[in-house]
């Protein structure tokens, strides 16, 4: 066995040795950690291409918060959603709450809104229902085509974020309002309180 040879075998021996040691204390800290110590979960980003971005621009929006600006009516939800077939085993209503408080004026229309948001929610998945029908379908019938599996995949993403978006507006919209009578309730107080002071 040549100088080389020797060195060479010699130097894996040394890496062998340094790898056993490093597993080993790896599996020491496992089992002597801290049970007050947590770990941060690692997140996972994507980063669209300028091409995605070209194809829906929404996926790459210019604004980050024009997501929760993006309140769509209640009008324009239903008549995008009308095309979609209900599923007959599904329940679109939501259950109705019973009160034995009488509600004010704000809690009702917040109350009611937050019922619309259900219905909202529960109505999109009219089409996923519908696309996963129609992907079995093509699957039964062996002709599932790569443009059309693209373009019913396309179609279903860009419905449900923009409705996600919608329905994030709509939210934003309940937030706003919570504060505008919350203001309003301070500044009644602020003002009564003041007249009895007088």
């Amino acid at each position: 066995m040549s100088h080389n040879d020797d060195a060479i075998a010699a130097l894996q021996h040394q890496l062998a040795a340094m790898a056993k040691k490093l597993a080993k204390l790896t599996q020491d800290s496992t089992h002597n950690k801290d049970p007050q110590i947590k770990d941060p979960i690692q997140v996972r980003t994507f980063n669209p291409s300028e091409e995605e971005r070209d194809r829906y621009p929404p996926i790459w929006p210019s604004d980050p918060d024009s997501f929760y600006r993006n309140e769509i009516t209640d009008d324009n939800f239903w008549e995008q959603f009308r095309p979609y077939p209900k599923n007959s085993k599904m329940q679109y209503e939501p259950p109705k709450t019973t009160s034995t408080v009488k509600l004010n004026s704000f809690q009702k229309s917040h109350e009611s809104n937050l019922r619309s948001i259900q219905k909202r929610l529960v109505n999109l998945t009219r089409p996923i229902d519908l696309f996963l029908h129609q992907i079995w379908s093509m699957e039964e019938r062996d002709s599932i085509n790569a443009e059309d599996m693209v373009e019913i995949c396309s179609n279903l993403a860009t419905l449900m974020r923009d409705h996600l978006a919608g329905t994030a507006g709509k939210v934003q919209s309940m937030r706003l309002e919570v504060i505008r009578q919350s203001k309003g309730t301070t500044y009644k107080r602020h003002h009564q309180s003041g007249a009895r002071q007088g």
